[in-house]
């Protein structure tokens, strides 16, 4: 059985949390649409990952979330790395050859 990826959000680093979708983290999905949010604490970087979803609205409700280091996101898919200085608002799609790309999102 796989290691749990859930920690409290004490144990993450100051700014280098986000959450993830449990099926992006175990490896059964890839993720096809992020944002970044302003961040909700000390530990997070805003950033949001998902294996579902066409936009932050719908987002919430899809999954299951959980808090994780944004450097466990990079190992599952270093192509996350391209975009991770993103400012917060920013939302992305993965494409056909699997890159991601901005998307224009009325909030």
């Amino acid at each position: 059985m796989a290691k749990s990826t859930e920690r409290p959000f004490s144990s993450l680093h100051r700014g280098q949390g986000c959450l993830a979708s449990a099926s992006v983290l175990s490896g059964k999905s890839k993720i096809i649409f992020c944002f970044r949010e302003a961040p909700a604490g000390s530990w997070d970087s805003g950033w949001r990952f998902s294996s579902a979803g066409t936009a932050p609205d719908d987002f919430w409700g899809v999954e299951e979330f959980e808090a994780c280091l944004l450097d466990l996101v990079f190992k599952k898919d270093p192509r996350v790395a391209a975009i991770a200085f993103a400012p917060p608002c920013s939302t992305f799609k993965r494409n056909p050859e699997g890159w991601f790309e901005r998307m224009i999102v009325n909030r």
